[in-house]
């Protein structure tokens, strides 16, 4: 059978799947002894053969190109390629054991050499290697006129013929498609669905622009990162295949696009309100991830008391500058109303009307070893509105207007197993759109001595670490079960001393300390952390086949279908302990007054809590859960009436509950 015939049946056979980040079976080998591998690996150590192989004499490399490409580097550069072999009995062979063996370029082969059939298949490995560290994959090597065979090397060539002829097949690709999974299409709808023109229409691979024109070549590289930008996309996963397209050197490309439906609708119900505005609170949203099917994002989002009186609105529409998602921009906008009670006058009543508006430029960059990180920049045009009143009869009214730019970076990793994230933002107030007026500018917010103008530095740093792998090396964890996590965030004025209440930071309650109500305190700066133990219950169950919920047509997988893989449920208890430690600049002191004297608003201090909870999860679309929370430190105000000075006793439980569903 000719070499030709025999390469063009095994490019037929070839359909290797590509998982998210693409490991594509690099075609490695020749028609001696051929096998398809991966040339990033390392090759198999050569089975002893007895008697030892003699070889065949080549005493040069002649290359060739079994299928054109203006993009392909000039064959004879492959003269430089060099391999570490060892000569025995004259001839030359892959080192065993020990031996260090010696360094011959491709270029340079002595006079007489002989070539056993392991050596021979080693140079067309180093040649694959020699391509994919410039960016190529998908590469074939074949030697025409050899062919190894029990008894040795074959050799066809002519009496006189001492060159090794190798031929060199780099994939181009012949066709692109997509094939769709998930909820979004309908199965017979699949193939090259209409709304993923779009992904055809920006890979980075592309098909021949017309006949006889060449395609893409198969670079890696190039695809990986075009995978990782569709995969950012809320609710899509894209992964790849190839498969030969019939002709030797040519494959096509499928693009498999797994999507879930692409709107969805979300509610949660909350005790994290204040006593001043109401307990418990309600939301509803939705969300569509392809509003007009470019990648764009609407959200629509809707948060309010049961009695209606203090609400909140947000929405915000984002979409991609260029695709895939790298650089997006985002409007947005928020609107809300509140009713609040003075805890302390039980006549006094805080309306106010707040609303926001803004833009921001986002862009993502993929750094070495799978880290992200994302560059936003864009600005906030806020307004601030507050009446003051006694049961219905306004007292004082004050309002402003505030333009905020603001520029951050998150560097970010998620290795499955761990991960951590880091983020800086530097925010600043600029133009003149505050309103100074002291009848009804910014000393009728609600804060004494409050500044017009800031300038203020954001920082957090997040992680989590299953333990169970942390100790295993290399080798796979069964489960991945516990789990701890830390959170770390604070703030720092460059600019300014005291904030309007509307911008200071609230400490105390569900996203902060656990154990305190909920803001019980407000800060110009902070500093807080929180560490986390969490136990998976379901994740340490024996792997098993999908069972049901409730009925036949629902199936469920009430145990991991393989080790480390997700059920689809959760339990998690969970054990904790945070930290707050809040800075607030007070007024000037009055004579004889000193700290002690003070209200607690405007005293500097730390407080701390500890507890833990329990949480359920439904697949994506339903979780319940309560965290217990105990105060550490107690909150003494001595500004108040001897019965009412302890704010907060050490030892106070709190109990936070949420439970959330999207459909």
């Amino acid at each position: 059978m000719a070499a030709w015939q025999r390469l063009h049946r095994l490019w037929r056979c070839i359909d290797v799947p590509l998982a998210k980040s693409v490991r594509l079976a690099l075609f490695c080998g020749s028609v001696i002894a051929v096998s398809a591998q991966d040339a990033t690996a390392p090759a198999a150590a050569a089975a002893p053969a007895a008697p030892l192989d003699p070889g065949v004499v080549v005493e040069h490399f002649d290359f060739r190109y079994g299928l054109a490409h203006p993009e392909l580097p000039p064959a004879e550069l492959l003269n430089e390629v060099s391999v570490r072999l060892a000569r025995e009995d004259g001839v030359w062979r892959p080192p065993s054991g020990t031996a260090a063996g010696e360094i011959l370029t491709l270029g340079s082969i002595p006079a007489g050499s002989r070539f056993d059939g392991d050596a021979l298949r080693l140079v067309a490995q180093e040649l694959v290697r020699w391509y994919n560290a410039r960016g190529l994959y998908g590469v074939w090597v074949s030697f025409l006129d050899l062919e190894a065979g029990s008894a040795g090397v074959t050799d066809r060539r002519g009496a006189d013929d001492h060159t090794g002829h190798l031929v060199i097949w780099a994939s181009q690709v012949a066709e692109v498609r997509t094939l769709a999974r998930g909820k979004r299409f309908k199965p017979q709808f699949s193939v090259n669905n209409r709304k993923h023109r779009g992904i055809i229409a920006h890979s980075p691979l592309r098909a021949p622009a017309g006949p006889g024109q060449p395609g893409s070549l198969f670079r890696q590289a190039v695809l990986d990162d075009y995978l990782h930008g569709l995969s950012l996309h809320p609710g899509r996963l894209v992964e790849a295949s190839i498969a030969s397209a019939g002709d030797p050197g040519k494959v096509v490309l499928d693009y498999l696009v797994n999507e879930s439906k692409p709107w969805q609708i979300f509610g949660q119900v909350t005790n994290f309100g204040t006593q001043a505005t109401g307990l418990w609170r309600g939301r509803l949203g939705f969300q569509d991830n392809q509003l007009t099917n470019h990648d764009d994002i609407l959200n629509i989002d809707a948060i309010s008391t049961p009695d209606l009186k203090t609400y909140g609105s947000f929405l915000s529409y984002r979409i991609p500058v260029f695709r895939p998602a790298k650089l997006l921009v985002r409007v947005y906008g928020s609107y809300g109303d509140f009713l609040a009670n003075d805890l302390t006058i039980d006549t006094l009543r805080y309306a106010g009307k707040n609303w926001l508006a803004g833009v921001e430029f986002s862009n993502r960059l993929t750094l070495p070893r799978n880290w992200d990180l994302v560059s936003a920049l864009g600005a906030n045009y806020s307004h601030y509105g507050i009446q003051s009143r006694i049961v219905t009869t306004p007292l004082v009214t004050g309002y402003s207007n505030f333009l905020v730019p603001f520029f951050s970076e998150t560097l970010a990793r998620d290795a499955g197993w761990w991960s951590l994230s880091g983020n800086l933002r530097y925010d600043q107030t600029v133009g003149n759109f505050a309103n100074l007026n002291t009848t009804n500018g910014i000393p009728s917010l609600g804060r004494a001595g409050a500044d017009a103008k800031w300038a203020s530095l954001r920082y957090g740093l997040s992680g989590s670490l299953y333990l169970d792998q942390l100790f295993r090396g290399a080798t796979p964890a069964p489960y991945l079960a516990n789990q701890v996590s830390f959170r770390l965030s604070g703030r720092k004025l460059l600019q300014g001393h005291r904030l309007i209440p509307h911008e200071e930071e609230p400490i105390g309650g569900a996203f902060s300390v656990r154990g305190y109500p909920e803001s019980v305190l407000s800060a110009d700066e902070f500093a807080s952390a929180s560490v986390e133990y969490a136990f998976h219950f379901p994740h340490v169950l024996k792997p098993g086949p999908a069972g049901k919920f409730l009925r036949e047509q629902w199936p469920f997988q009430w145990r991991p279908a393989k080790a480390q893989q997700n059920p689809d449920w959760d339990l998690v208890a969970r054990a904790f302990f945070d930290y707050a430690y809040r800075q607030v600049t007070h007024l000037p002191l009055e004579t004889g007054q000193t700290i002690d004297d003070l209200g607690l608003v405007d005293r500097t201090l730390s407080i701390a809590g500890t507890g833990g909870g329990l949480e359920l999860n439904l697949r994506q679309n339903f979780t319940l859960r309560c965290d217990v929370g105990v105060a550490l430190t107690q909150l003494k105000d001595t500004t108040l009436d001897p019965g009412k000075q302890i704010v907060v006793p050490a030892g106070e439980v709190h109990y936070y509950f949420s439970s959330s569903f999207s459909w």
